[in-house]
């Protein structure tokens, strides 16, 4: 039963606005996609050809190349493993894709390795570097894209594999 806050006080500010969600996925805005592109863009962080006419389909995030030092590598860490779960719950799949060192400790590929619900819903490949590492960051899409699945594929720790077995097509 909800609580009622004690006489004098009032309850804390809830639904839209104020950070409090229903877990659920938000629905695709373009206006806020669009311009979230832009700002992403103006920053230097992505580089736009033409006029994306809808939101991507699949999402590849390039892990840093090394492990996240500073104070707090957990917090760092904590928004790459953010914004791969954002991303995956409006694309059809979502890779975090980098070198061996990103998956060693404090590595972001390690976090989200590391992060059950996490490592659930997006691949990671620790080969990105090397021609095999890329052919493993466009599989694990397909496999994505194709089955649901995702996989943790290269050979720093414990993988699924250097590579994810394709998907069989289905006349």
């Amino acid at each position: 039963p909800p609580s009622t806050p004690p006489v004098g006080t009032t309850a804390p500010p809830s639904g839209p606005g104020t950070g409090e969600t229903s877990g659920a996925p938000a629905a695709h805005n373009p206006q806020l996609a669009g311009e979230a592109l832009n700002r992403l863009k103006d920053a230097g962080f992505v580089d736009v050809k033409d006029t994306p006419a809808n939101g991507a389909d699949l999402a590849v995030i390039v892990a840093p190349a090394a492990a996240v030092g500073g104070d707090d590598p957990g917090r760092t860490n904590n928004i790459y493993l953010s914004l791969a779960r954002s991303l995956d719950t409006g694309d059809d799949g979502t890779v975090m894709a980098g070198n061996a060192a990103a998956a060693q400790e404090n590595g972001a590929i390690w976090a989200l390795r590391r992060n059950d619900q996490t490592a659930k819903s997006v691949s990671t490949v620790d080969t990105a570097e090397t021609p095999a590492g890329q052919v493993a960051v466009v599989w694990a899409l397909v496999v994505e894209e194709k089955q649901g699945n995702s996989g943790q594929y290269g050979v720093t720790g414990t993988t699924d594999g250097p590579l994810p077995t394709l998907p069989k097509e289905t006349p």
